[in-house]
């Protein structure tokens, strides 16, 4: 037990901030980037399709100045809206955080890939930002 919990803050070093509302013992995929001036950090968790992202105030003690939950997508929930749904290729940029969302609508239409982004300046975020569905090559 002693040894989780030490893993977990070495593997997790911003777990202490929040761990109220993010579970971080159930992240399947943690990173973290510079964009848009500020320290960003992306979650991902076994629980469920969502992404967390946060900008991170990088004064004094860390801790989470902003963040967005991403658990939806066109007024559906992942959960239920959608036979499946994720987020691939996340990378940091300048001008914000990009990355591909995949969803499968409950309908047969097959999976849907499109590129999105969410701007990050001057250290605050905008909302999730998408093109329309592109064919996977």
């Amino acid at each position: 037990m002693r040894f989780g919990l030490l893993l977990l803050f070495i593997v997790f070093p911003f777990a202490p901030v929040r761990a109220e509302s993010v579970d971080y013992s159930s992240a399947s995929e943690i990173n973290s980037g510079r964009s848009g001036g500020a320290l960003a950090r992306y979650i991902k968790t076994f629980e469920n399709d969502c992404l967390i992202i946060e900008i991170i105030s990088v004064k004094g003690k860390l801790k989470v100045l902003e963040s967005l939950n991403l658990c939806s997508f066109e007024g559906k929930p992942f959960s239920t809206g959608f036979a499946d749904a994720g987020f691939q290729d996340i990378t940091f940029k300048k001008d914000g955080i990009h990355l591909i969302l995949s969803v499968t609508p409950l309908e047969p239409t097959g999976e849907q890939l499109r590129k999105c982004s969410i701007p990050i300046a001057d250290g605050k975020m905008s909302g999730l930002h998408c093109s329309n569905p592109f064919e996977q090559k």
